[in-house]
């Protein structure tokens, strides 16, 4: 769904930029035009809760490409997200997604996910061990920094 709403949140953002400078060029012009009777008030223009229904869909005269919702929201768009991200039930491929999480044992991980988190942690405790003995060799070159400015020093 992330590649689809992706280019959902960036026409809501371009048709709420347009409702903006609409709205700020309309409350110039009506600061413009405005009777100066020595009271000033002066409003912001800004985005309400009202604006809100015009940004997901625009205006029911706008053409569709200034429509976000109309023009993202397509069943064939939809489809093809579901199929990507597994939704599909035939496909099963959620179940594959990196951000799931897999728990080894008896009704855990498949065999080959299984195989696949073995293999995983294998390799970082190997790294683990590689990083532990790059530490003991740094903490001896410390040491021996430390024994030999000391030794100048006294």
């Amino acid at each position: 769904m992330d590649d689809w709403f992706q280019e959902f949140k960036g026409r809501t953002d371009l048709k709420a930029q347009d409702i903006f400078e609409k709205k700020t060029y309309d409350h110039a012009i009506s600061l413009k035009n405005r009777n100066n009777d020595g009271i000033i008030k002066i409003k912001s223009a800004a985005l309400t809760d009202d604006d809100l229904p015009a940004i997901i869909n625009g205006h029911p005269n706008d053409p569709q490409e200034k429509r976000p919702f109309d023009l993202c929201a397509t069943p064939q768009k939809i489809f093809k997200s579901w199929l990507k991200v597994g939704f599909v039930l035939f496909t099963r491929n959620a179940l594959k997604h990196k951000k799931v999480h897999h728990m080894l044992g008896e009704g855990g991980a498949s065999e080959e996910m299984a195989l696949k988190l073995k293999t995983t942690q294998k390799s970082y405790d190997k790294l683990k061990k590689k990083v532990s003995q790059i530490m003991k060799l740094f903490d001896l070159y410390l040491l021996n920094l430390l024994a030999y400015a000391f030794y100048i020093l006294i």
